[in-house]
């Protein structure tokens, strides 16, 4: 996606001391508002593909990367409904069900994954299918939790979840 590169290039800086956190935060606030102002406009024309439900879990406040995620969804013709950050894992699975997610897109960008895991726990007792990613978790690990689908990027995002969404409908 377009911004990834732009955004992991900051993050570097901000590691490395060479940028404070607010310079850090300034430039993912102008990367939201370019998102929100694409995603007023963008996606495929036609019908949705189906319905997916985007958040981080509670203990990751991130919501950048699910935001993207959501753009990229939602641009390649998903009906998103992006939640956002550091949310309880119960309203994540209400929402899943109030909006009949045909899938739900987990983000995850931080070492803790106890609200990820209590998270896909609930998520598959619901019978909803998962595709987890983002930088705080592996592929091996994310499956391990019980996810459906691991996605290490946004246009792997878009393609699993695709296939997910035409499999639950056969």
């Amino acid at each position: 996606y377009l911004y990834a590169p732009t955004l992991t290039q900051i993050g570097l800086l901000w590691t490395d001391h060479k940028i404070c956190v607010a310079e850090e935060h300034r430039a993912s606030r102008i990367v939201e508002a370019l998102l929100d102002h694409n995603a007023a406009g963008t996606g495929k024309p036609g019908p949705r593909i189906g319905n997916v439900v985007v958040a981080s879990p509670v203990g990751d406040r991130h919501s950048l990367a699910p935001q993207m995620v959501a753009a990229g969804l939602h641009a390649e013709g998903f009906r998103v409904s992006y939640l956002g950050a550091d949310l309880p894992v119960g309203e994540i699975v209400q929402m899943a069900e109030r909006e009949h997610a045909d899938l739900v897109a987990i983000s995850c960008c931080v070492a803790d994954h106890s609200g990820l895991s209590d998270l896909l726990a609930q998520l598959t007792a619901a019978e909803f299918p998962t595709l987890v990613g983002g930088t705080g978790i592996g592929k091996s690990e994310a499956l391990k939790l019980g996810a459906t689908r691991y996605g290490a990027s946004i246009n792997e995002a878009q393609a699993l979840a695709r296939q997910l969404v035409r499999s639950r409908a056969d």
